[in-house]
């Protein structure tokens, strides 16, 4: 008798740890909300799954910063047009978002950046299978990372399409058409008597400055060109929730952490620690090597990515399949949403 339970406590071990082993099984879905965390290279990074993991085609989102965090871009028309269509991966890349970890001077590298979306990729690959089609969706600094990811070896295997909004390439080159742009700007509304004190202001600034490898100014150089977008009327735009809505959907709904909605001490460490880093990071050099499917959108008012810093990314991209669209009535933040969400569908379907 105590032969018997022994061998069936054996045998009830063995099944434990059999089952304990095994993959864990993914239940694919229409209407799929699941979180889960990346580690890799001491960060803790958080992905969180929005849609309709059904159709086998996931969106990876790279987003702005650095800094910030992806849950930003969940907006009302992107669940209800995108989310009901595909899945969408809401990356916080390191030091971001909710991502955790000890981020030390030495990895905080664009090189580290394009490692990371790999572990993610892996992870996405290896929770929903080795056949789902991935596009990588890629807004401002996004386009860094997603250079960064896409030259990097052969990755690019591993992705479907490549979609670039308003992003950027080469940091030096961003500043210097920043700084172009702010000026043929200043020139025509004076001209044209609007926001005079406020142009001039402008124009005094920026012709007194000369784009170069240093962080302060680059800083400047971005909260300028924020305030001269502010500077158009956007009446006759679509425009996006409110700063309060996307705040209350944060902390309420996403339960994101207040601090990190406080740009100036979310952006103190990276302008302090990594910004000298990458600022003179560039991929002019290494383009041409891309061969994906690639969606460029950019925006007329965009003077934090000025849309000729897309013509040029554009124009250095080495795929045969692509396509560059303008939004006639769009700032760096994308305002007018049913005209991007329809392009990037009409993208996805082609090259899924």
């Amino acid at each position: 008798m105590a032969l018997k339970k022994s061998a069936q406590l054996l045998l009830f071990t063995f099944i434990f740890l059999l089952s304990s082993c095994q993959k864990e099984k993914i239940k694919l879905g229409v209407k799929v909300s699941e979180t889960f965390f990346v580690e890799h290279d001491g960060a803790s990074m958080r992905v969180q799954i929005y849609g309709n993991t059904s159709s086998k085609t996931i969106i990876l989102i790279a987003h702005g910063g650095p800094g910030g965090g992806s849950i930003h871009y969940r907006s009302e028309m992107y669940k209800e047009q995108l989310e009901s269509q595909y899945a969408i991966a809401y990356w916080d890349q390191r030091s971001s978002g909710f991502s955790q970890g000890n981020f030390i001077k030495p990895s905080m590298k664009m090189e580290q950046y394009g490692k990371d979306m790999k572990a993610v990729i892996l992870t996405l690959q290896k929770r929903y299978g080795n056949d789902i089609r991935l596009f990588l969706w890629a807004h401002s600094w996004g386009g860094m990372v997603t250079s960064a990811f896409m030259t990097q070896d052969n990755n690019q295997d591993m992705i479907k399409g490549w979609i670039y909004l308003n992003g950027t390439h080469d940091y030096l080159r961003n500043d210097e058409l920043t700084r172009e742009m702010i000026l043929d700007s200043a020139d025509l509304e004076i001209n044209k008597g609007m926001n005079t004190d406020k142009w001039q202001s402008m124009r005094d600034y920026f012709s007194n400055q000369t784009a170069g490898l240093n962080v302060g100014t680059s800083h400047e150089f971005n909260r300028r060109a924020n305030e001269a977008q502010s500077l158009f009327d956007y009446q006759t735009l679509t425009t996006n929730a409110t700063a309060v809505e996307v705040i209350k959907n944060m902390i309420f709904t996403e339960k994101h952490p207040v601090l990190s909605l406080i740009p100036d001490l979310q952006n103190n460490y990276f302008y302090k620690t990594f910004a000298s880093e990458i600022l003179g990071s560039s991929f002019k050099s290494e383009l041409q090597k891309v061969n994906k499917p690639l969606l460029v959108i950019s925006s007329s008012y965009d003077f934090i990515c000025p849309p000729k810093l897309q013509e040029e990314f554009f124009n250095l991209v080495g795929s045969a399949n692509k396509k560059r669209v303008m939004m006639k009535k769009s700032s760096h933040f994308m305002q007018e949403e049913q005209n991007y969400v329809n392009e990037m569908i009409d993208f996805i379907e082609k090259y899924k």
